[in-house]
């Protein structure tokens, strides 16, 4: 599927591969065989050809797809092939852009059939090349699975014209009338906001009857224009982000042998959402003017909208960098609003027909936050900047500058020092570089004629020496629902305090080197090259490190068994982890079928084959359930014989909100300089369980004075010292010790730790060799540090194993 993999609700997955397994089983003989179709096919200024695989941006890497071209415009629409990913891409436009653009911003778009409010699912019969009149024309045949519809999509592009015309026609082939039948498209797109006439950028899941709909990419902006009327949108959302559209043209109510169309223009055009509303107004048939104007002085950054009088915004644009801007508007009156860093201003005007309506915006003169971040030495250091209005001021849009990122009101800096322009008023401000690292805070006034200094010191507060900080599971633009670039990802590790990255996008070996060598990281930020082995029907696997120069085991038609095999062989001292295992959807073990209380997966194609076990995962850190779930799988296959070793990881696909390093692993090494970390080393010491997990404390417990996680002692009584850590704004409540899985101590406390420290001595009497976790918990929510989220602190140890008969061999308990 190549790299064009994102992570599916339950539901929606379910669909898939219940659709998939159908398929196979009623799949009927295919359309003719492609070598007999004459292409190129050439006319009008359009070609339609095979497409060449392995192009650069392309989701095609089989040369039997199909492409229709224009002078302007490029697609691709899926042909079948050998596997069931490539079966159930078949007929899907998988790849749409411009001709001058190398990198599309879409993973798929297909059509879609419902009935009386449900889903009624399809299968690809064939593609059909043709012609209408002079002009190339591609032509997906699909029939429903119970055979009461058929479906033809036709896909026109023409000369001159930055969009392409769907006109789709669904036929009645039952003997009986059906009624609410609704053709539609599923738009899949790599986690961007949609934007809608009236509903502005969506950010919640919602349905809405909209004209047109919009997407901006990093280089090309997209809209769905619903020519006939508006359609029913269903803006859809994972544990991602944004997953993509439903649009759904009108019901029609079917006799026997009758048809109903559906016909949009999907729009693609370089640059900003601007230039794509001016064409959905036009294809809509709007009477449309134009609202213009130019800042004065040019902003840093500056959005202007236009809102009808009732306050729903009808279109946003962001200024350009000579302070320019241009909306595309249909004839009305609308109230214009600015928002820059000084704050905002506003202003009425009427559109008139071809009109030019000039717009005389101010942008108000900012505040400037100048701040300072370093470590006890005065040496600067990476940090994030959270930035809070204190009422009735409002919370701050930050825009980065140079060497920062971010958003809404968090900022990364990567050298700890910079300004920040502000509306005028009073703010609470704070800096973070993670759980080691006390959280300095000001609360500063400001305006356009006093600025204001943040001076923040990070003490660190939390001894951490011979244990090196990594974050095994990250996301960045290699990855298609991640449109983070990879210099900004390694500047949000440094600014955590994380202090190894390991990439691990979709089917992709990417390595930090060159990002950590640009942002000057070399010494502060150690890495090695990683990816997420991401099935359809399997779950999500990751190997590190591993080779840039090796392929990534294949994973269509591919068993576990098979794809842990390649890995071993491919890159023998590689980690291999299983990611997220019960998530839905995507959990390896739930797709196995595994009951860890007997150690036995239903499934024959399941691989107990390897090393390490997410039982941590950073979209599950809001809810409890799924963490004490993971925890309890965890315990239960230790106690069968299956010794994983439990890693904790951000999972991150944003800059914010999805925040990198939280939890993190921790993992003993012998050397913590940076500029000397082995990768095999690191590896070894997963392996072999030398780790603890960590979402905000730092829990280390020694046996017999020596052993610690990853480490055997001999006898029955055993002495074990633990130390907790913590800074002073992540809270400790308790701790639980476990032994084989049963809870053997739990120690509280009301008051807080001196000294960032909680030091526990525990003395345990045991009969039979065991194993034992510390978990430690605190009550309070870290939501000043981790906004956005409601997060409780923990940490967690790997096993101490205690050959309690001392005979040289450690027995588990046994289920």
């Amino acid at each position: 599927m190549s790299r064009r993999v994102v992570l599916l609700s339950a539901a929606a997955l379910l669909v898939a591969l219940g659709a998939a397994a159908a398929f196979w089983a009623v799949r009927r003989a295919r359309a003719p065989v492609n070598d007999e179709l004459k292409l190129p096919l050439r006319g009008a200024g359009v070609t339609l050809d095979w497409a060449r695989g392995g192009a650069p941006g392309s989701a095609s890497d089989e040369p039997r797809d199909y492409v229709l071209e224009s002078d302007r415009l490029r697609l691709v629409l899926a042909n079948d092939g050998s596997g069931m990913e490539r079966h159930q891409r078949f007929g899907a436009l998988i790849d749409f852009g411009t001709v001058s653009a190398a990198q599309d911003e879409l993973i798929e778009l297909r059509t879609v059939l419902y009935v009386a409010g449900s889903q009624t699912p399809l299968r690809t019969v064939g593609i059909e090349a043709t012609r209408a009149g002079e002009l190339p024309v591609l032509a997906v045949e699909e029939a429903s699975r119970d055979g009461r519809f058929e479906l033809r999509t036709e896909y026109r592009l023409a000369e001159k014209r930055d969009f392409v015309e769907l006109v789709s026609t669904v036929t009645n082939a039952s003997s009986k009338r059906i009624a609410a039948v609704q053709i539609g498209d599923r738009g899949r797109w790599p986690g961007t906001t949609a934007f809608a006439p009236r509903l502005g950028y969506v950010h919640l899941a919602t349905r809405a009857d909209v004209p047109w709909l919009g997407r901006v990419g990093r280089k090309l902006s997209y809209g769905f224009v619903f020519t006939d009327r508006p359609a029913q949108v269903a803006f859809q959302f994972d544990v991602v982000g944004p997953a993509g559209e439903v649009a759904l043209g009108q019901s029609a109510d079917l006799a026997p042998g009758q048809s109903a169309g559906f016909r949009r223009d999907v729009v693609v055009v370089p640059g900003g959402l601007g230039k794509a509303a001016e064409i959905a107004w036009r294809r809509l048939g709007k009477p449309i003017g134009h609202a213009r104007g130019v800042l004065k002085p040019p902003q840093s950054w500056a959005t202007i909208s236009a809102r009808h009088p009732d306050g729903r915004t009808v279109l946003s644009v962001p200024a350009e960098s000579d302070g320019s801007f241009d909306l595309p508007l249909p004839v009305g009156e609308y109230r214009f609003v600015l928002a820059a860093p000084g704050g905002e201003d506003e202003e009425l005007g009427t559109v008139a027909e071809g009109g030019d309506l000039r717009l005389n915006l101010v942008p108000p003169r900012p505040g400037t936050l100048t701040y300072l971040i370093t470590d006890e030495h005065e040496q600067h250091l990476a940090g994030r900047l959270v930035v809070r209005g204190v009422p009735p001021t409002k919370d701050p849009d930050l825009v980065p500058g140079s060497n920062e990122s971010g958003s809404r009101n968090m900022l990364y800096s990567l050298t700890g020092s910079g300004s920040i322009e502000l509306p005028a008023g009073r703010y609470d401000v704070l800096a973070t570089h993670g759980p080691e690292y006390s959280m300095p805070r000001q609360e500063l006034e400001l305006n356009a004629d006093l600025g204001a200094t943040f001076r923040g010191v990070f003490t660190r507060t939390v001894d951490t020496s011979g244990w090196l900080s990594a974050d095994f599971h990250l996301h960045a633009s290699p990855s298609k629902d991640s449109n983070v670039p990879l210099n900004d990802r390694v500047l949000t590790l440094a600014a955590e305090g994380v202090e190894l990255g390991v990439p691990t996008d979709h089917n992709h070996v990417t390595d930090y080197s060159e990002a950590i060598a640009i942002q000057r990281l070399d010494g502060k930020l150690a890495t090695m090259s990683g990816v997420e082995i991401t099935t359809l029907n399997w779950g999500h696997f990751n190997a590190y490190p591993y080779p840039k120069s090796v392929d990534v085991p294949p994973t269509h038609e591919t068993s576990p068994l098979e794809i842990f095999a390649v890995v071993r062989a491919r890159a023998p001292q590689a980690v291999l982890q299983v990611n997220h295992p019960r998530m839905p959807g995507v959990g390896y073990f739930n797709r196995g079928e595994l009951n860890t209380k007997t150690g036995v997966a239903e499934s024959p194609e399941f691989s107990f084959g390897f090393d390490a076990l997410e039982v941590s995962n950073g979209f599950d850190l809001e809810d409890p359930k799924v963490f004490e779930r993971n925890f309890r799988d965890w315990f239960e296959l230790l106690n069968v014989g299956h010794r994983y070793t439990a890693v904790g990881n951000s999972d991150s696909h944003r800059v914010v909100f999805q925040w990198a390093g939280w939890p993190r692993t921790y993992v003993r090494v012998p050397d913590q300089d940076l500029s000397r970390v082995q990768p095999l080393e690191v590896a070894r010491a997963v392996t072999g369980g030398h780790a603890v997990v960590s979402c905000g404390i730092f829990v280390l417990p020694t046996a017999n004075g020596s052993a610690g996680p990853g480490d055997t002692v001999q006898g029955s009584r055993v002495s074990l010292a633990v130390s907790v850590g913590a800074p002073e704004w992540v809270d400790v409540s308790r701790v639980e010790v476990y032994a084989n899985g049963a809870k053997v101590e739990e120690r509280t406390r009301d008051v807080p730790m001196r000294k960032s420290v909680w030091n526990l001595n525990i003395d345990l009497e045991l009969k039979v060799d065991t194993w034992i976790v510390v978990l430690a918990r605190g009550d309070k929510f870290m939501n000043d540090a981790l906004p956005g989220k409601w997060i409780k602190p923990f940490g967690f140890s790997n096993p101490i194993l205690v050959d309690a008969d001392s005979d040289g061999s450690f027995v588990t308990a046994g289920p």
